[in-house]
Formats: C-alpha cells, structure tokens, sequence
C-alpha cells in the first residue's frame, strides 16, 4: 500500500533590530524601516515595491522574507486590497515555508498561505494562482501533518487539475509538476487518485512546456515509480549537467541531495556542474 509522503513539496524569528521602534509602533513598519516619527517622511509606495522585490526573491533570508511581507502589507494599507499583491504575498509566503526548519512554524505559515489562496479564488476565481498556492500549502502541510493527509487527497488533486486548467506554464510549469507528483506519490485507487501513469505524462508534458531542470529531476522520480530507471538516470543526468544560471542557480543545490538519494537508489552516477554543489 503506498502511503502520501509529499516528499516531492519539500523544497520548502527574529526581527531585525530598528533605531527608535518601540511597542507602539507596528512591527511590520519597524520591519521594513519606517521611521516611528512623524518627522521622517514614510517610504514611497515606488520604495516599498523596491523593498519588496529586493527582499522577497526565491533565496531570500527569513529576515528579508519578513521584510518583504511588511513592505507589501504597506502597500495594502496605502493603495488598497488588490489580487496582484494578495498574489505576491503569497508567493513570498511559500518562499518563508521552504526557509523554515520547525514544524510548528512551517504550519503556521502554511495556513496563512491557505488563506492567502482562498482570498486569491474569491477574488479571482479564473486565475491559476488560487488553486496552485491553495495545493502547495496544503500539500506542504500534508507533509507535516501525515495522518491527517489522506484526508486531503480530493482537495489536493481537486486544486492540480484546476491549476493546470487554468495556466499549465504558470511557474516554470508548475501546475503540471505538482499534479504530476501529486498522482505519482498519492495512493492509488480504492485508497486514492494515484495514478502513476498519468503522472508520468504530465510530468513528461511539464518537460516539454518549459525546461527548467526541477522538471527533469522530478520526471526521474516518476520513471522510477513507473519502473523506468534508465529513463530516470538520464533525466537526472539532464537535469544536473545543466548550467547553474537563473533560478536554477538557487534551486539545483536545494535539490541536489534528493537527486543524489534518488541516483543511488537506481545505481545512477551524477556529475556536478559549477554552482549546482548540495548545500
């Protein structure tokens, strides 16, 4: 009987000191560096949005994470609800998952992503985002919460079909990568939707949308539960011989080990380009 691992949605307190913050000022403008007096002219929302991007990229630190959240809850208080910065937020949220190493605080920040997503869904109900943060989080939190996930296993794959409906090219294909695990991973029926198969083709598919090599990589996984590990073995060859450039450069050493476990595990051999070294 395959058990839901959600391995594949691993990836992924303090407060910087600020002069003059004190328990009446709110934290997130003490965050961000907004003076406290009336004195010093508050940052620009063109500032913020600096602030933001600045602190908020795929890599950032859990101090800058927080940073970038302060800065786009300011942006909210200043120009309004909207569901490009609802969007936003969650994108850094998922970013301070993956940063985070305490059970109890990655599932804190998965529910605040949850709700994030919901919000995105009522707002804007035919955009992909609401269903791909809505079975990211939960599926991170499923994670972490093993005994509570198989309960969760309509929703999951509920919110991956629905992504990939609405935009399979969003996030370097992600949508595709996620249903794609999602049916590889899940148990299969009586016990639940998994469909190794399927998932197979949809990661072959996320491949043939965009070649970022996180796709390759967890293409080889899904050969391997399909009993293909030469297939696998060449998918991780492709996936780690490429250069470490863009995004990759921040994700390929995150996944580095998982490549290594699964290459070991199919007698694979691996080369390690410039910059792709575990970490």
């Amino acid at each position: 009987m395959k058990t839901p691992t959600f391995w594949w949605l691993a990836l992924l307190l303090l407060t910087p000191s600020v002069s003059g913050c004190g328990a009446h000022v709110s934290s997130h403008r003490c965050e961000v560096g907004f003076a406290p007096t009336s004195s010093i002219q508050s940052p620009s929302t063109d500032e913020l949005r600096l602030i933001a991007e600045r602190s908020g990229a795929e890599g950032s630190s859990v101090d800058e994470l927080r940073r970038a959240l302060a800065a786009i809850e300011e942006l909210e208080r200043v120009e309004g609800e909207s569901v490009d910065l609802i969007i936003w937020k969650a994108r850094v949220v998922q970013y301070m998952v993956e940063s985070l190493d305490d059970t109890d605080d990655i599932l804190r920040w998965c529910r605040r992503g949850e709700r994030l997503a919901e919000r995105i869904r009522e707002l804007a109900p035919d955009r992909v985002e609401g269903y791909y943060f809505g079975g990211l989080f939960l599926g991170m939190r499923a994670q972490h919460q093993r005994v509570r996930a198989a309960m969760w296993l309509s929703d999951l794959e509920a919110f991956g079909r629905r992504a990939v409906e609405s935009d399979e090219t969003y996030d370097d294909a992600g949508p595709l990568r996620f249903l794609g695990m999602f049916l590889v991973s899940a148990p299969a029926w009586p016990l639940g939707p998994g469909d190794t198969e399927e998932g197979v083709e949809l990661l072959e598919h996320a491949v043939e949308v965009n070649d970022y090599p996180l796709n390759r990589m967890l293409l080889a996984r899904g050969l391997v539960e399909n009993g293909d590990d030469h297939g696998a073995c060449q998918a991780l060859r492709e996936a780690f011989s490429a250069p470490a450039e863009g995004r990759w450069a921040i994700t390929g050493p995150r996944w580095r080990p998982e490549a290594e476990r699964l290459a070991t595990q199919i007698s694979c051999q691996l080369r390690t380009p410039p910059g792709i070294a575990a970490r």
